[in-house]
């Protein structure tokens, strides 16, 4: 059973919102194959510390909107063990809740969005390239569309730098 550390911060959060981000972990875990045995942690803050993170460890210095922390290396795709540590995953909930705005709908489809994004990303998966891109939102907008939400993941053609780099 998966172990869901859910840090909100002073987000408004419910109840209701935390059950919906755990149901969106098991869901992108189900989608992707991977042991549900995992303990993962997701941290809501603001845009000044994701900026900071993302500063010190990719190196872009600007706020984002979600960054994946993996608890190990990652080779190719991970089937993680009884009991496994996956990894981190930090948002920023103002830029969670601008894009929310910006594309009409509510930030909790946002969160669950960056949440599928970043549970992706531990699991192994990435867009570095068109084709990666493909495939992770595709099961980006599969785990979305599963939870009845109607999202759809965007796919440029062709990524610029700073995309392909989270």
């Amino acid at each position: 059973m998966l172990a869901l550390n859910l840090d909100v911060g002073d987000a408004p959060l419910t109840e209701w919102d935390a059950a919906r981000l755990q149901s969106v972990v098991e869901a992108t875990l189900v989608l992707a194959s991977a042991s549900d045995e995992v303990q993962l942690s997701i941290t809501l803050t603001d845009d000044a510390v994701i900026q900071r993170l993302n500063r010190q460890f990719r190196g872009v210095d600007a706020p984002t909107d979600v960054l994946s922390f993996g608890s190990g290396p990652v080779a190719g795709f991970v089937q993680p063990e009884v009991n496994t540590e996956l990894g981190d995953i930090v948002i920023s909930y103002p830029t969670a809740l601008r894009q929310a705005d910006a594309m009409g709908h509510p930030v909790i489809e946002e969160l669950a969005l960056l949440v599928t994004h970043g549970t992706l990303h531990l699991l192994g998966y990435d867009h570095a390239d068109q084709d990666e891109q493909r495939t992770m939102w595709t099961l980006q907008d599969q785990v979305l569309f599963q939870l009845g939400l109607r999202l759809k993941s965007y796919v440029p053609e062709e990524p610029s730098e700073e995309e392909s780099l989270g």
